[in-house]
């Protein structure tokens, strides 16, 4: 066994941040200062405290999946769990570095997720997690660690400067000077001064950010939080070599403060390299190596693995431990005798906890208490004025959306308009009233369900994360979501009731006027409550999409107008009493011909027709007034007060239920 080498502070690199050269194997590497200061980046240092993490025989499987599961896998058999790390132990200190290296599939990111306990929700774990060497909970995690996600999520119509100034207000309780000095500091440190002020992902503007930019966006949206522990999934993928060396810098100059930094890293340079403290290699879910790049260096020279000199050592070490697809045996054997090799050196006893942190499992670090609970930094006030900002951003700023939207009421309007243009008060006129008034109810119930079908389903991951972040409350995104969108389910009913009222000539009076667009906005408001649940309940746009349509059929068929209502089988009329569309079309067309006091009897030029049913029994074969009408569609006038009522119940339940779907989402998601 090779002698231990020297402490970690005999790196061969040096950490001298002030000016620009540091050594990397021998080598200068030189950052832009413009890139950043260590003034700025520690200016933002107000909030944390140095934690320690370290864990302990830390195993994660798969859940063996059930019966039923398997039963839907067209018969696969019962899945057996599979072992995707087993027994790590090993620490990070606060003030180092630690990069987590391995080839794809060995485990890095669900190592993260494990330590941060996220994305659990189908794995089991077993070992435990200390913070400075006590027994730690999941908020006391959360509380006092950010974590940079592998997948970038923003609100495209935002800038860089608004999104971190969103994340910068909800995530502290820092006035707005500070606020923005830290987001200025930020921009400048992660070189997104050039498009600080674009927007991320905007397709009316034409403006995107670079997957670089982006990268770098979501690690200044976490170091905005000044976490004691900064978690990091890949933060070089998608960045050239100079960029990337400057972004890993920035982590360094972190550590130097005294914050604690892990990051998963692929195929890092010779520069990124030597800047890590520490390195902890998997293989196959188990320690190959962890410990100073130099011990490294002397444990695989050792086991008889000699990195070639001029060559990127962690390359060698990947490449060493990599499984060869036409020789997986020898391959797996390899990986196991050098994972095996290091649990029986003297480096893995470097890494026991138990020496590391003498704390028992079950004591407490009184300076963690204040990290016990998560908490929201701001007033739900401050909360729904933020996020409701935001969304009438995300509206306004995709004119061509609220465009589409407009145009489609002005076209069925006009259309309408146009095919049933100032209808006279006779039998052919009554029908053709009552097709309108229905045509009306169906297009809007329509337009506005597929208006916010995609509401939740479109932002779920970005509000799950950002709520896990402690941002905000569930309920204040959701009221503040369709805060923003209520305009639309007030404005494009009145503006389709409007031009269809005087184009097909309905009741001239305005009384009858107003009603009728009261209705259709409740009925409009209703309809965007049913597809607030179908877009809770859709874990992805297109799903929602294809539910949607064979969901409403039913509800339109019972809504009083192809089907009369009195001639409905007892065992299918329970359907028109959660059918919005029936109680909406009765109160609109008692509305319309309750003050209608004769129908005229001419049928026109219509040979063959259909006699109709006689209102009384004068003129057979006519409808004499409106009220006819009325009893001609199986309706009631006395029903208009409980179908108002019942609307409002559909327009609050329908409310409740997608809000405690997405409460659950958010339960299941933890």
């Amino acid at each position: 066994m090779a002698s231990l080498p020297p402490s970690p502070q005999s790196n061969v690199l040096s950490t001298d941040f002030g000016g620009k050269s540091h050594m990397a194997f021998g080598n200068p590497m030189f950052i832009d200062d413009n890139l950043g200061s260590t003034n700025n980046v520690s200016y933002c240092r107000t909030h944390f405290q140095p934690v320690s993490m370290s864990w302990n025989n830390l195993s994660v499987k798969t859940k063996s999946s059930s019966a039923i599961s398997s039963w839907f896998k067209l018969g696969e058999g019962t899945q057996k769990p599979v072992q995707i790390i087993q027994n790590l132990t090993g620490d990070v200190r606060d003030g180092q570095l630690l990069a987590i290296l391995g080839s794809s599939g060995s485990g890095k990111t669900t190592f993260l997720n494990t330590l941060t306990r996220r994305n659990l929700r189908n794995l089991e774990v077993e070992g435990d997690v200390y913070l400075n060497g006590c027994s730690s909970t999941r908020d006391q995690i959360s509380s006092c660690s950010s974590y940079v996600q592998q997948h970038d999520l923003f609100i495209g119509v935002l800038t860089v400067r608004e999104h971190l100034t969103f994340h910068a207000t909800l995530r502290s309780n820092d006035n707005d000077e500070i606020i923005t000095q830290k987001v200025n500091n930020l921009i400048i440190d992660l070189g997104l001064i050039g498009v600080a002020d674009n927007r991320i992902n905007c397709e009316s503007s034409g403006q995107h950010l670079s997957g670089g930019e982006a990268k770098r966006l979501s690690i200044a949206t976490e170091i905005l939080t000044d976490p004691s522990i900064l978690f990091l999934d890949e933060p070089t993928s998608g960045l050239d070599s100079f960029m990337a060396v400057s972004v890993v810098s920035v982590l360094k100059k972190m550590t130097l403060a005294g914050q604690t930094v892990l990051c998963t890293i692929h195929q890092p340079s010779s520069e990124i390299f030597a800047m890590f403290d520490n390195i902890l290699i998997l293989a196959e879910g188990r320690t190959a190596f962890m410990g100073t790049t130099l011990n490294a260096m002397q444990f695989f020279t050792g086991l008889g693995y000699r990195c070639p000199s001029n060559h990127n050592p962690s390359d060698f070490y990947i490449y060493q431990l990599s499984i060869v697809p036409e020789n997986e045996t020898e391959c797996k054997q390899k990986i196991n005798s050098i994972c095996d090799s290091f649990s029986k050196s003297e480096y893995y006893r470097l890494i026991d906890p138990k020496r590391i942190h003498p704390n028992r499992p079950g004591s407490s670090d009184p300076s963690l208490e204040d990290l016990e609970s998560l908490g929201f930094k701001r007033s739900y006030l401050t909360q729904f004025k933020l996020v409701f900002q935001r969304s009438a951003k995300a509206n306004l700023r995709e004119p061509m959306v609220t465009a589409a939207r407009i145009f489609n009421v002005m076209f069925v309007a006009v259309l309408i308009g146009l095919l049933y243009w100032r209808q006279d008060y006779d039998q052919n006129g009554a029908q053709n009233i009552n097709g309108a008034i229905f045509i009306v109810l169906a297009n809007m119930n329509f337009l506005c369900i597929f208006v916010v079908v995609q509401t939740f389903c479109s932002e779920i991951n970005i509000f799950l994360r950002e709520h896990s972040a402690g941002l905000y409350h569930t309920s204040i995104y959701y009221f503040a979501k369709a805060s923003a969108e209520l305009p639309y389910f007030i404005l494009l009913p009145i503006l389709l009731m409007t031009l269809v009222y005087w184009m097909v000539g309905l009741y001239d009076d305005l009384e009858t006027f107003l009603y009728a667009n009261l209705i259709l906005v409740l009925v409009a408001n209703t309809a965007a409550g049913f597809g607030y649940i179908i877009s809770s309940i859709s874990p992805d746009v297109n799903f929602a999409l294809s539910i949607a349509g064979p969901i409403m059929t039913p509800l339109m068929l019972f809504g009083g107008y192809f089907v009369n209502t009195l001639t409905v089988p007892s065992f299918l009329a329970w359907m028109k009493h959660i059918s919005w569309y029936y109680y909406g079309n009765e109160i609109i067309t008692v509305n319309q011909w309750n003050k209608v006091t004769k129908l005229g009897c001419e049928y026109g030029p219509q040979p063959n027709h259909t006699l109709l049913l006689p209102s009384n029994g004068s003129a057979p074969g006519c409808i004499q007034d409106g009220k006819g009408v009325i009893r001609m569609l199986g309706f009631d006038e006395s029903h208009v007060r409980p179908d108002f009522i019942y609307i409002l119940l559909l327009f609050v339940a329908f409310r409740v239920v997608s809000f405690v779907v997405l409460h659950l989402r958010v339960r299941l998601s933890k």
